[in-house]
């Protein structure tokens, strides 16, 4: 999505959101969704508009949103932020920020 609607150098983006949104209800229209589902990619593009996720991260959000995943595991999103029922996390900054374990506890 994000590849049709961002401008490319001094060119201008060849849709608006708007006009790209049509273009995807044109081809649901004309070919049947197999894998994501037709309710994933619905579900991505208002993830997209809504929370201003890049296509990638968009899609990866509404897959868990749709599934109940309660958390994603992503250095690509705002640490700590929920979008929707899903809370992000950063895999790297917990790490960094976590106390260390007490020394001689088990796992």
């Amino acid at each position: 999505m994000s590849v049709v609607t961002r401008p490319a150098g001094q060119t201008p983006p060849l849709f608006t959101l708007d006009e790209a949104l049509r273009q995807v209800e044109h081809l649901f229209s004309e070919f049947p969704v197999l894998y994501p589902t037709e309710n994933t990619v619905r579900t991505a593009l208002r993830g997209a508009a809504l929370y201003k996720l890049s296509w990638h991260d968009a899609h990866l959000w509404a897959y868990a949103d749709e599934r109940g995943i309660e958390t994603i595991w992503s250095e690509d999103f705002a640490d700590g932020q929920w979008y929707g029922r899903v809370r992000v996390r950063d895999p790297f900054r917990a790490a960094v920020h976590e106390a260390p374990a007490a020394q001689g506890a088990s796992a």
